[in-house]
């Protein structure tokens, strides 16, 4: 009898099951289907007693993600976000291109009564990157007088906590295993 065929322990085989289920590809494929979702925002008051008034369109880009640990399974995500974005103020607008590099840690949990849970811990707004890029010179000027990266940190942060705690986040990171193995064991 060879070693493969000895079996396993159960915490051996939780471990295997959980590296096996909750892979970086699955993940990947998963953020895929917001890739097709369009990210819109505002008009939204902003800047000083909210004077301004921004807007924006965009979308995701292509995930990165890597494992990060083994027991419990971490992976760290960067989601890249390509915005349009418009900065009304005093009749003038602004237009600006900007690319958000949004962390975000994933953290695979077993719940009861037989789940998957992956936790997500939302960024910080000083860990999200911002390339902002003016479309011309009065919207250089304005965004280095406002401080327009914090301000689209800040906005980041925010939209993509509400959006890890909206309901197609949550519905993504909860995997009901036993309604899975009931399903596939009556479909056989």
């Amino acid at each position: 009898m060879s070693n493969d065929d000895a079996g396993l322990d159960y915490a051996e085989f939780g471990q295997l099951f959980f590296e096996t289920a909750v892979t970086e590809a699955r993940i990947r494929g998963a953020f895929e289907r917001f890739q097709q979702r369009p990210i819109n925002f505002g008009p939204q008051a902003g800047g000083p007693r909210g004077m301004a008034q921004i807007s924006g369109q965009g979308s995701l880009d292509d995930v990165d993600i890597k494992r990060t640990g083994r027991s419990p399974l971490v992976f760290a995500l960067v989601l890249p976000v390509r915005m349009d974005i418009a900065v009304r103020l005093t009749g003038i607008t602004y237009n600006f291109a900007a690319v958000l590099s949004i962390p975000l840690t994933l953290t695979a949990r077993a719940r009861r009564p037989l789940v998957i849970n992956l936790d997500v811990t939302p960024p910080a707004t000083k860990d999200i990157g911002v390339d902002l890029k003016p479309r011309g010179r009065s919207g250089a000027m304005l965004a280095r007088m406002a401080d327009m990266t914090n301000e689209i940190q800040r906005y980041a942060a925010k939209y993509a906590s509400q959006e890890i705690e909206g309901p197609a986040v949550r519905a993504l990171c909860e995997i009901d295993i036993a309604h899975r193995l009931e399903k596939s064991w009556s479909d056989s």
